[in-house]
């Protein structure tokens, strides 16, 4: 939001969803945050990251304030995301060697408690941007965008094993148009990307637009990029991903297209859409997964949608809510 003095400010809002009348509640942050990681052994306590930026915090969400700050070395930067391991002895954050241009992708290792540096190991790729810890936290998926198109360096989508710092598995994408961006796993295993056009490629043309990829769970070879009559509707960006475990339903948004599709998780299968809401951009599922959560518009707007009818929910919306970043998330937060 604009302040009256004309300097920019950003803010981690939050919204108590349990009360009758629902308010924001905003944190005030020294950059425009990206990703949160959360503590899994403290529910007030989280890390918040900045996307391409030096910028990163800690906060403590019921008592709505910054910790600390939390520096990187001059010639990396954050790139938007992080996981806590599960016993929260360490945070794990995607980062970028800026400083040579290489965009060469770390993994940064820090003390979970101290948030201190310990080490870092390659992301097996370049220009990394979102991470999720996997079985039981023994394994850390990693989207590469893979740099320019002009680079020869090509997106993936890495598994690397925590314990070892090894590569498991590097997955490509069947076509090097993409930018690997946001990342959803099911329980079972099955991945869907979300991409920007790749870094390069002239946004203008009608053929370069955002891009959503599958693989189900246990298949080898690449993931599959969806080709279809609406994906050209996906202009500049698919931003924004969530899964419905349940009910196997991936829910993806396209700002620039005034869009947000459902798919298939197991088939790649487009289920419907939804036009209703301008500039749609984050988007997951409630903890008792009966609605979707939508922030959209310049306004900053949140809107409820039904898991299962695919539509709004009848007054389920908040005007201004304030959250127009690129996620927003349903957690737990203790009250104090």
């Amino acid at each position: 939001s604009h302040a009256e003095d004309g300097r920019r400010r950003n803010y981690l809002t939050l919204i108590d969803l349990d009360q009758p009348v629902l308010h924001p509640r905003a944190i005030e942050t020294q950059f425009f945050g990206h990703g949160l990681a959360f503590d899994p052994t403290n529910g007030n306590r989280a890390v918040l990251f900045e996307k391409h930026g030096p910028g990163c915090c800690e906060l403590d969400l019921a008592g709505g304030k910054v910790l600390r700050t939390v520096p990187t070395t001059p010639e990396r930067q954050f790139y938007g995301h992080g996981a806590f391991t599960a016993n929260g002895r360490l945070l794990l954050a995607t980062e970028t060697v800026v400083g040579d241009g290489s965009k060469r992708g770390v993994i940064v290792v820090r003390d979970g408690r101290t948030l201190r540096p310990l080490g870092t190991f390659p992301s097996y790729g370049e220009a990394p941007h979102d991470c999720r810890l996997i079985d039981d936290g023994r394994t850390l998926v990693v989207t590469n965008g893979g740099g320019t198109d002009a680079s020869g360096h090509v997106p993936n989508v890495a598994y690397i094993d925590v314990a070892t710092r090894k590569l498991k598995e590097r997955v490509p994408f069947d076509t090097g148009r993409v930018n690997a961006g946001h990342l959803a796993l099911s329980r079972v295993g099955d991945l869907v990307v979300v991409s920007a056009p790749r870094d390069g490629l002239d946004l203008k043309a009608p053929d370069v637009h955002g891009a959503i990829s599958f693989r189900r769970a246990g298949a080898s070879g690449p993931l599959k990029t969806m080709h279809n009559s609406l994906i050209k509707r996906m202009r500049a960006e698919t931003l924004s991903v969530a899964i419905h475990e349940r009910l196997g339903i991936a829910a993806a948004t396209s700002p620039a297209g005034n869009l947000v599709s459902f798919w298939d998780v197991k088939t790649g299968k487009l289920m419907s859409t939804l036009e209703t809401f301008a500039q749609p951009r984050g988007i997951s599922v409630s903890l008792d997964g009966s609605v979707f959560a939508l922030t959209w518009g310049a306004g900053a707007s949140l809107a409820l949608i039904d898991t299962k009818t695919l539509q709004p929910v009848p007054g389920g919306s908040l005007k201004r809510a304030w959250i127009s970043g690129s996620h927003v998330y349903f957690h737990p937060v203790k009250r104090t």
